[in-house]
């Protein structure tokens, strides 16, 4: 790379720039440390883990009441797939449910609506007026340097919304810690907590109500507690409902995962574009992550976790960093998202400059409830 001094781990690629990323005396990075770590965690339990699943589902379906899981449902590969396997493999009645963040592409509407006729599942959209996301992406954006932040709220409302309103016991997502590559990234990551979807735009004057967005908060009541400790004993869990990260208990291939929505749930995709296809704005989002430090490109942290997974060579990786990085161009829509947004291009590079944005609004410091429960969350 054109920077000397810039230090990339000896395993996967991930840069010395980013201030999260530690390297040991060996050269590997803390990322690839903690995927060791986990992964010993995950083969340890992974003989009994399929039957974990297979157990939870019956234990859904015995409580027989109008739907047994939630399936929230972007139109991307690994929703599609985890309503493929609850409707088509398990026989569950589930509810999709689906949030509108006012940038839905017309293939994550396509796929969502084959996937809804191809399972017979009940479907709800929910969508805050598009303008609206319009304006709290243009906060986010001003006060944290990404405008995700609430996208993500709205995903996790809405999976909680469903399970409330139906009482319904399991939320079942397309997720799984083996596979999330941005999650231990602070500079890069902020995942749908309402108490810093709080701290972010308490204060701030909008033109509509956001109290929507701001609800279902975590509660501290008995039964939360209950089910927290139960999960963290491995004991039997009495209270719903509860989530579940599809691979966490199933790991099949990528090309598997996508041959089979396609020939089932008559699934497509853009030909350049594989993740986050079901967001217009998606390539702008990873595009931020490559301005935030030296090395990074858009799939810098994507394809570390493929080598990780064994699914990508090292050298393929560092070769895709140099031609983006030396490359290097705007998205091609970047300018009619400034527009959507009521931003000019200077403000929105001003915006984007400053590492501390984001941390200034976690919260510093954890009580020992919230400790356990973010290790609970982070079982899957």
């Amino acid at each position: 790379m054109s920077n000397k001094s810039l230090i990339r781990c000896r395993r996967c690629v991930m840069p010395s720039s980013l201030p999260s990323v530690t390297f040991d005396s060996s050269g590997d990075c803390s990322q690839c440390l903690r995927y060791d770590k986990l992964l010993a965690k995950l083969d340890r339990e992974s003989k009994d883990r399929k039957t974990e699943l297979e157990r939870l589902i019956a234990w859904a379906k015995a409580k027989k009441r109008p739907y047994d899981c939630v399936v929230p449902l972007s139109g991307g590969k690994d929703s599609v797939y985890v309503l493929y396997l609850c409707e088509m493999v398990y026989g569950m009645k589930s509810l999709a449910i689906t949030f509108d963040n006012g940038l839905l592409s017309d293939y994550a509407k396509n796929n969502i609506n084959n996937a809804i006729r191809s399972t017979g599942a009940d479907h709800i959209y929910f969508g805050p007026n598009p303008n609206e996301m319009m304006e709290l992406y243009r906060i986010s954006l001003e006060r944290t340097g990404v405008f995700c932040i609430p996208c993500m709220r709205g995903i996790e409302l809405v999976s909680k919304m469903g399970a409330d309103m139906f009482n319904i016991p399991l939320i079942i997502k397309g997720t799984g810690q083996r596979y999330s590559y941005l999650s231990r990234i602070p500079e890069l990551f902020q995942n749908g907590d309402p108490d810093f979807f709080s701290r972010v735009f308490d204060g701030q004057r909008t033109s509509y109500n956001i109290k929507g967005l701001k609800e279902f908060k975590v509660k501290w009541d008995l039964s939360r507690i209950v089910h927290i400790f139960t999960s963290l004993l491995g004991l039997p869990d009495p209270t719903t409902p509860r989530h579940i990260s599809i691979y966490d208990y199933l790991g099949p291939s990528f090309k598997e995962i996508e041959d089979t929505i396609k020939k089932e749930m008559n699934w497509t995709r853009p030909e350049d574009q594989t993740e986050h296809m079901d967001c217009k704005a998606s390539k702008i989002a990873i595009y931020l992550h490559s301005k935030k430090a030296d090395g990074l490109s858009d799939s810098t942290c994507k394809n570390s976790s493929l080598i990780r997974l064994g699914l990508m060579s090292r050298k393929d990786a560092l070769d895709y960093d140099e031609k983006y990085i030396k490359d290097r161009k705007d998205p091609t829509n970047l300018i009619w998202f400034l527009d959507q947004i009521n931003m000019t291009r200077e403000e929105f590079e001003k915006n984007i400059t400053d590492w501390n944005k984001l941390d200034r609004f976690r919260k510093n410091g954890q009580t020992l409830l919230e400790r356990t429960y973010i290790r609970f969350i982070e079982r899957g």
